[in-house]
């Protein structure tokens, strides 16, 4: 299944294969859904509040919780496994709560200096990858209530540019992050690489003559 967003109309639409398969109306503006694997809830994201829906009961009985967040900031980014949900957005922390009572977790505390644009959990339970514009970090959420959570860090990047796009890949636990500058980041197994566009054709031939040259 597969579920897209739509700000201005105010509805969440999932569909299977080729074909709608039902279709949500939101409560507020979503910003971003994400299913909750074994659970069958798709999550919606909207200002200041998670809308939980049941897939399997239709566009009808399909909402089945609506979560508060704590801050009056508006939140943007969202990301769920089966047993928690976390949030991040203006007011710079990474709310995470538990799908079984769906009470708040932990609340990790100021993880980058500025709005938090981009969140994905870890596959290792206790940590989760956060972003603001230019800065890309992985954390523990778990138990990072502190003010002070430089303890928590595992590994981070600051990119030259802004990003335009965050993907997160669950097989090898790595992240794919795309900027402005046309260059791409990943994060992966705790190291930075840098992947390096590849070389125009004639430049590389020039260079080689010259090394034959020599």
């Amino acid at each position: 299944m597969v579920a897209t967003a739509r700000f201005m109309d105010k509805t969440v639409t999932v569909y299977q294969e080729d074909r709608t398969l039902c279709e949500f109306r939101t409560p507020g503006h979503p910003y971003q859904v994400a299913f909750t694997p074994g659970l069958n809830l798709l999550a919606a994201l909207m200002s200041n509040s998670v809308m939980l829906y049941d897939v399997r009961q239709g566009a009808v009985k399909g909402a089945t919780v609506m979560i508060p967040l704590l801050a009056e900031t508006s939140a943007f980014a969202l990301s769920a496994r089966e047993e928690v949900i976390a949030v991040g957005g203006e007011s710079r922390n990474v709310s995470v709560f538990e799908t079984r009572t769906w009470k708040l977790k932990s609340n990790w505390k100021n993880p980058v200096k500025y709005e938090i644009t981009s969140l994905h959990l870890s596959t290792n339970k206790d940590y989760c990858y956060v972003a603001d514009d230019s800065v890309l970090l992985c954390g523990k959420w778990k138990s990072s209530n502190k003010s002070n959570t430089r303890q928590y860090f595992s590994n981070s990047m600051r990119m030259e540019s802004r990003h335009t796009g965050i993907s997160h890949v669950t097989a090898d636990d790595s992240i794919i992050v795309l900027t402005e500058s046309a260059k791409i980041h990943i994060l992966k197994n705790g190291s930075h690489e840098a992947a390096q566009p590849e070389e125009e054709p004639e430049r590389k031939k020039q260079r080689t003559h010259s090394e034959d040259e020599d």
